[in-house]
């Protein structure tokens, strides 16, 4: 089903997402017609790809970015902080300000490359949200990463891998589909979804049933809310048979805002704050 058909019959059946369906619809525009930056280089080396995945590690090497060329991302990047301006006025003074602390052009981009290269932040103003660069870059950086995807498949099994981290950056999942035998896993951060077949908690391992439970699935009909009492995380899962269509991770996401905000009600934490997270500048940068 085509995008913006799907859009319009979730905005008959959800009313009440209709605002953040819309965004969706505009954001996947933007996307169609974004130029990708050329992230190949990003990638560790061919011949050490196979051995990487192996021992736990994803491909993509966050120093590499530092050197990367963004031009094309800070274009994005551009165009998504004016739609955030026009669509939620809320944060329009976040946008504005994350504006002036990146710049434009070349300088955006460079901006940009070492913040993914864990190396520099733009300093911003406490009024910024703490996940709203975050969520920002995500949304800029998905055209250049989907061609990632190849090369990931050309190395990657899923059997092989079996890990909670996206096997391309190494991000936690921030959805999750039910299959009849595990999970199918989607990135927080990346577009790419891989299989998880081990029982317990995606984030730390636990697999004490006393701590594990299925919370908030009335909220919203074909998905629930799989919440773990010892980090506290939650995962958000979806049923594709329940939906009745192909889970899109990104507009699955929309469309359970309603779990984000009852999980978060009661005291669990998003995984989306560790996207954020990995962007503050720390003591113990990557190497």
């Amino acid at each position: 089903m085509a995008t913006a058909t799907l859009i319009k019959r979730l905005m008959r059946e959800r009313p009440h997402l209709r605002e953040p369906l819309q965004f969706y619809r505009r954001v996947s525009e933007l996307w169609a017609a974004s130029a990708p930056d050329d992230l190949t280089r990003v990638l560790v080396d061919p011949d050490d790809r196979p051995l990487r995945l192996a021992r736990g590690w994803p491909l993509i090497d966050p120093p590499r970015f530092a050197d990367a060329d963004l031009s094309r991302t800070a274009d994005t990047w551009r165009r998504l902080l004016a739609l955030m301006r026009t669509r939620n006025p809320a944060l329009a003074g976040a946008a504005d300000a994350v504006d002036a602390a990146f710049g434009t052009g070349s300088r955006c981009a460079q901006h940009l490359a070492a913040m993914l290269g864990h190396q520099t932040v733009p300093p911003l103003p406490p009024t910024v949200p703490p996940d709203f660069t975050g969520y920002l870059v995500r949304l800029a950086l998905r055209p250049s990463l989907v061609p990632l995807l190849i090369p990931l498949g050309e190395v990657f099994s899923d059997r092989a891998w079996n890990r909670p981290v996206c096997p391309l950056c190494g991000f936690p999942p921030g959805l999750a589909e039910e299959l009849e035998r595990g999970r199918r896993l989607f990135c927080s951060f990346c577009p790419a979804g891989w299989s998880y077949t081990v029982v317990g908690c995606a984030f730390c391992g636990n697999a004490a049933e006393q701590h594990l439970a299925c919370a908030i699935e009335e909220v919203e009909p074909g998905y629930h809310v799989a919440i773990c009492t010892r980090c506290k995380g939650y995962l958000k899962t979806v049923h594709a048979h329940e939906v009745g269509r192909e889970i899109d991770p990104s507009l699955e996401d929309l469309v359970t805002v309603p779990l984000d905000h009852a999980a978060q009600l009661e005291g669990y934490l998003s995984p989306t704050a560790a996207v954020a997270s990995a962007f503050e500048v720390r003591d113990d940068r990557a190497r």
